[in-house]
């Protein structure tokens, strides 16, 4: 196999190109959070929700209602 050579100018290009994936990953990543975050409080958000339109009285709307 042939050792594979750069010049100066390609390794400053590479390293270049290297570091702008690096910041493209950090903020896919804090994006990413900020995402899971928001995922999470919109679900405590529904499950309040559905908690207030269930209740928590097992009993038929209409036993509630007339007091069975």
């Amino acid at each position: 196999m042939a050792a594979i050579t750069t010049t100066p100018d390609a390794t400053a290009v590479l390293e270049a190109q290297i570091a702008g994936l690096r910041e493209v990953s950090e903020l896919l990543r804090h994006q990413l959070d900020d995402l899971r975050e928001d995922r999470d409080r919109w679900r405590v958000q529904a499950e309040a929700a559905q908690r207030q339109l269930t209740g928590h009285d097992s009993r038929s709307w209409w036993r509630r209602m007339v007091g069975s």
